[in-house]
């Protein structure tokens, strides 16, 4: 699948259940198209998940209202937030959230003392699937803010389950292309079958994101879609000003793909699909594909100590610690992984330079 392609399943996605004489022609064209390649009962698939993601986004835009009067000012009066969307959370996820006078946060944890949280945190928390209920204590912005990084979230997994619909029933692919998209499908069922190496990934994109909003180096995270991850090798892609630190107006930025991987034993093999990928990367939405190699051998380790109670009892989902498994990394391990990172960026940062 190309990325020409995918603006084409894209384009096809957005009008999925649409009535086609209110669509524009290259809308039923895309559409036509995409439905032709996977058959009707995977693009019945793709249309469900679409009406997921509007009714999703229905919801979000109607919670946004409560903060505006009729005259368009803020209101001060709050409504519960999002209570109808039930299906769109994990199982036992919902979580209450209040903001401390210090700017901290308290969390609820059900059976156990309320948590204090960074602003990284709570952010973060998204990626192990709390959804933060928030009462009045919490100010308009963080609300806007927190509540629209989880609905984001929540869209993206279903635009990967989209992408994924796609990619193991195109008929114009391969059958090692096909099954790449099945594998990853199966991975991504639940945290507890997930691949070392994809709950590694998960972990860094966590651990980032907390860097993001609490440390003063300056960068963005996001993870990598699924198309993105099989195409052109990218697990997260690290967004930073040219400067590296401190924005500053009309700076450019630079987008950098990574493929991660804990694996020594396969870097020359994975940094030749990195470079295959990389000569693509005009084709995607970044500047250059990295890999980075670091073997952190205590993944699996850490997340049966967030899963798991003492006695090796599965901890109820209300009981999860919001803060995800790699907070238990040290920090010499996360000293580590962010000067591995950073010198990755500094390097492909340097070598876009002298092209």
């Amino acid at each position: 699948m190309s990325e020409g392609f995918k603006h084409q399943l894209e384009n096809a996605v957005r009008n999925a259940g649409a009535d086609a004489s209110k669509m524009n022609a290259e809308a039923v064209t895309d559409t036509e198209k995409i439905h032709g390649i996977v058959g009707d009962e995977a693009w019945a698939d793709i249309e469900t998940l679409q009406g997921e993601k509007r009714a999703l986004m229905r919801e979000y835009s109607e919670w946004r209202k409560k903060f505006w009067r009729a005259d368009g000012e803020h209101s001060s009066e709050r409504e519960a937030s999002l209570t109808r969307i039930k299906k769109f959370e994990l199982s036992g996820s919902a979580r209450g959230l209040k903001k401390l006078p210090n700017g901290t946060y308290e969390a609820s944890v059900k059976g156990g003392d309320a948590l204090v949280l960074t602003k990284g945190e709570v952010y973060a928390a998204a990626e192990w699937g709390t959804w933060w209920k928030m009462d009045d204590s919490v100010p308009h912005e963080d609300q806007l803010g927190i509540m629209g990084a989880q609905v984001r979230a929540k869209i993206a997994d279903r635009y990967d389950d989209q992408l994924i619909a796609f990619g193991k029933n195109d008929r114009l692919s391969d059958d090692r292309k096909r099954d790449a998209y099945t594998r990853m499908e199966i991975s991504q069922q639940s945290l507890d079958v997930m691949p070392d190496g994809i709950l590694a990934e998960k972990m860094l994109v966590s651990f980032l994101t907390k860097m993001m909003h609490d440390s003063d180096v300056v960068f963005t995270v996001e993870r990598a879609d699924a198309h993105d991850d099989i195409e052109y090798k990218m697990d997260f892609i690290i967004t930073v000003a040219s400067g590296r630190r401190g924005v500053r107006v009309g700076e450019p930025v630079q987008r950098i793909g990574i493929q991660f991987t804990m694996n020594t034993g396969a870097t020359a093999q994975k940094q030749e699909q990195v470079s295959r990928a990389g000569k693509r990367a005009h084709e995607t939405e970044v500047d250059e594909v990295v890999l980075v190699t670091m073997p952190i051998e205590d993944v699996r380790t850490n997340y049966e100590r967030w899963r798991y109670e003492e006695n090796g009892e599965k901890r109820n989902d209300k009981k999860l610690d919001p803060r995800g498994p790699d907070m238990y990394w040290s920090d010499e391990t996360k000293r580590a992984i962010v000067a591995k990172l950073l010198a990755e960026v500094e390097h492909a940062h340097t070598m876009a330079k002298a092209a």
